[in-house]
């Protein structure tokens, strides 16, 4: 999120729709109070999201009063964190710096073929600086395609970095806490150091606030830990690791269930949480796999997804399957690496058997740490085959490693090149001098009634509660927000219905662009019921008189 010259503030396309969604949790707890836990966008209910890096911007918002500052802020110093222990992590395990440096970029920048039509078509047979322009010119995205048509394939999973650290924003909390969580697991199998039982402890245990996947990531990675040593004889090591497992599940069950209590929608039905299904973006949803008839035969669904994955994962997935096949059978000193075999084992089965959110593409998100396990498991391999034949296994880890990261390059490229003046405008200056006033005239406990859009510049700015926010996010969240809706819709068009304003005790309502438009409201119908005490154009906001 940043501003350009004329005060506009604009955001990435990445991070059009997930932006707005934070800044609705980081202004309400920045303006209001920091312990109150009300729904922004869902007047009436409470927060059933990880909301606690929000928080902590709010909080910084409060106390600094820059926004871009309290938003970046937090994100950037994780960053860094999450980078260093994961940079700890594969140093102790693999033994060398540079192999160390690999595997981050393996991990960071790892993909599968989003890049490779965009190289053929542009790149060969054309100058650097033209395919540079072209992929800033048109924004391309080499981590997501949903509109392929068979025989290609959709693009639903891509480099780490694109997918979950550039605009997952609970996913930098997450992700430093999971670093630092393994890394303490590691020194706690040399050490037994009592201090680092309780850290362990508490990381996991307060975890479900910060971010669900990583919470799951840490939990099955215990698990993993502790059943891996008992395996290997060191009863220990075991009990303690069940006893890290058993006090962090005390801790973390009020967490738990605070976030699970009130949804319909956890364990049961289409749109479950927690549902068993085979292959990963395999049933029919934005992104999935296209298959060549609306009842593929067998083979034909086979075939179809083995392309899948092949175009997403690229290289990565099959080398890693031949690294694993020859870690588990081979004696190898180093027990940790197997344990690093497992890990990823674990992370991408869990992925094609569980849908662990409603949109599958959601997923993903544990799928990056089947990459974090995935990326040191193979740069151990290409170091075993260069001490067998140096130039050879030098050659092979080249060309390894540049087919898997060219896809997160090309990526990264259009992100950092694209101008400000083509970054998408997420509230201009009215809508910001809106918000504005919005906070210091409109009392803190007044309904105000907007539109649906995920650009709202009450919830998103003011840091008040809007009745409906955009219906993606309530979905996730297993809301059933259209009855409220449709009453709102039905209002906008005739705002004569004074027993919508009664029923949800609105006292402002708010007129923009999406209302207008969207839900055909008529701006003289409304200038004519109702007192104008803001605004002008397609921008107003009236008080409600005489209710």
């Amino acid at each position: 999120m940043l501003y350009d010259e004329l005060g506009n503030m604009k955001t990435a396309i990445a991070g059009y729709g997930d932006i707005p969604f934070h800044l609705t949790q980081v202004t309400k707890f920045a303006f209001g109070s920091l312990f109150d836990l009300n729904e922004p966008i869902f007047t009436g209910t409470s927060i059933k999201y990880a909301f606690f890096i929000n928080w902590i911007s709010g909080f910084l918002l409060k106390i600094i009063g820059n926004l871009r500052i309290a938003l970046h802020l937090p994100a950037i110093l994780l960053s860094i964190g999450s980078t260093i222990f994961t940079f700890l992590i594969y140093k102790k395990l693999l033994r060398k710096e540079w192999a160390a440096l690999l595997a981050i970029l393996i991990f960071f920048l790892g993909s599968g073929f989003g890049a490779y039509t965009y190289i053929s078509d542009y790149l060969i047979g054309g100058s650097p600086t033209e395919f540079v322009n072209f992929l800033v010119d048109n924004n391309i995205s080499t981590v997501t395609r949903w509109d392929a048509e068979y025989p290609q394939q959709n693009i639903a999973w891509g480099a780490p970095l694109s997918v979950g650290l550039l605009h997952q924003r609970a996913f930098f909390l997450g992700y430093f806490l999971f670093s630092l969580f393994f890394w303490l697991l590691l020194k706690f199998k040399e050490t037994k150091d009592k201090r680092i039982f309780y850290a362990l402890i508490g990381i996991l245990g307060l975890s479900p606030l910060a971010h669900y996947h990583s919470f799951l990531a840490m939990g099955f990675t215990a698990v993993l830990f502790a059943l891996f040593h008992w395996y290997r004889g060191n009863k220990e090591l075991f009990k303690k690791t069940v006893l890290i497992l058993i006090f962090a599940a005390i801790l973390s069950m009020p967490q738990v269930l605070y976030l699970v209590i009130g949804k319909d929608n956890i364990v049961s039905g289409d749109n479950s949480f927690i549902q068993p299904r085979i292959g990963w973006m395999a049933d029919s949803s934005i992104g999935s796999v296209k298959y060549p008839s609306e009842n593929p035969s067998l083979f034909e669904e086979s075939t179809a997804y083995k392309k899948f994955l092949w175009i997403n994962f690229g290289v990565i997935l099959p080398m890693f399957v031949i690294a694993a096949f020859w870690g588990l059978r081979k004696r190898i000193k180093h027990e940790n690496i197997k344990l690093f075999i497992l890990g990823g084992i674990l992370f991408f089965m869990l992925v094609q058997l569980f849908k662990f959110q409603p949109w599958d593409y959601d997923n993903n998100k544990l799928l990056l740490y089947f990459q974090f396990f995935a990326a040191p498991v193979l740069i151990f391999f290409f170091m075993y085959l260069i001490q067998l034949w140096k130039k050879v296994g030098l050659a092979l880890l080249i060309i390894f490693f540049v087919l898997a990261i060219h896809s997160g390059v090309v990526d990264i490229i259009p992100r950092a090149l694209v101008p400000i003046e083509r970054i998408p405008t997420v509230f201009n200056t009215d809508a910001i001098e809106m918000a504005t006033f919005v906070r210091q005239n409109i009392p803190e406990d007044a309904q105000i009634m907007t539109g649906s859009t995920h650009l709202n510049l009450v919830s998103s700015l003011a840091g008040r509660p809007s009745l409906v926010g955009y219906p993606g996010w309530l979905w996730t969240k297993g809301v059933d927000y259209s009855p409220r809706e449709n009453d709102l819709k039905t209002f906008y068009t005739n705002p004569d219905r004074a027993d919508i304003l009664k029923k949800y005790n609105v006292q402002y309502i708010l007129l923009d662009s999406q209302v207008i438009y969207d839900w055909k409201a008529d701006k003289s119908a409304f200038d004519a019921r109702f007192k104008k005490i803001h605004g002008d154009g397609n921008l107003v906001l009236y008080k409600v008189m005489g209710l």
